[in-house]
């Protein structure tokens, strides 16, 4: 009556994600340059987490391999590790 699982579906399950507590900044604040550390902070955290593997970054921020490259050269990243 119970269906059996094999490791490959419970390697399937979603992993829960951390729970991260966001504050926003007070204000008044310069909303550009905000946003440039926010989006540059996040892309180093998804590459640090990925072991600088671009692909996998990439999944993390649900962007394209090439969108990805492109904001690592807009944010001026550098990729040595």
């Amino acid at each position: 009556p119970f269906a059996r699982f094999s490791s490959s579906t419970i390697a399937e399950q979603p992993q829960p994600q951390k729970e991260m507590i966001f504050s926003l900044p007070p204000l008044p604040l310069d909303l550009r340059q905000w946003q440039h550390s926010t989006e540059k902070n996040l892309l180093e955290q998804a590459l640090k987490e990925s072991r600088y593997n671009q692909k996998m970054a990439a999944e993390k921020l649900a962007l394209s391999y090439d969108q990805l490259r492109g904001l690592i050269k807009k944010h001026h990243i550098k990729l040595s590790v």
